[in-house]
């Protein structure tokens, strides 16, 4: 019956070459290929960026002011809808302590991450 079983498994592979071993631990018949799990340059350039503003951030909390009210001059001056990024930012930079919003824009959680493709604050990346 065990032979049966591995014959079963055996179904639907690619046939191997002479002299070349061929493992079915390496292989699936969904995923053909290696995953690489790279991360997105853009997306590095913004973290690094996030680390400068969150220590600047650290330094002077009083910076966090001018960022509300930067974002609530954008927010004012864009006709209709607002912007739902920037409506989640002017949240954050309202709701969070400095220190809270320096953690969390260097955060690798995956909204830290889609909101840093967003961020208003990149002006003190400077």
């Amino acid at each position: 019956m065990r032979a049966d079983l591995f014959a079963a498994d055996r179904r639907g592979l690619p046939a191997g070459r002479p002299g070349i071993a061929f493992s079915l631990a390496g292989w699936s018949p969904w995923h053909t290929s290696p995953v690489h799990d790279a991360r997105n340059p853009v997306e590095e350039r913004a973290a690094e960026s996030h680390r400068r503003i969150a220590e600047r951030i650290r330094r002077d909390p009083t910076v966090i002011a001018e960022a509300v009210a930067r974002v609530e001059r954008r927010l004012g001056a864009e006709p209709g809808r607002p912007d739902p990024a920037l409506c989640e930012w002017l949240d954050v930079l309202r709701l969070l302590d400095p220190g809270q919003i320096a953690n969390f824009i260097e955060a690798e959680t995956p909204r830290a991450r889609r909101l840093r493709s967003s961020s208003p604050l990149m002006w003190l990346a400077r």
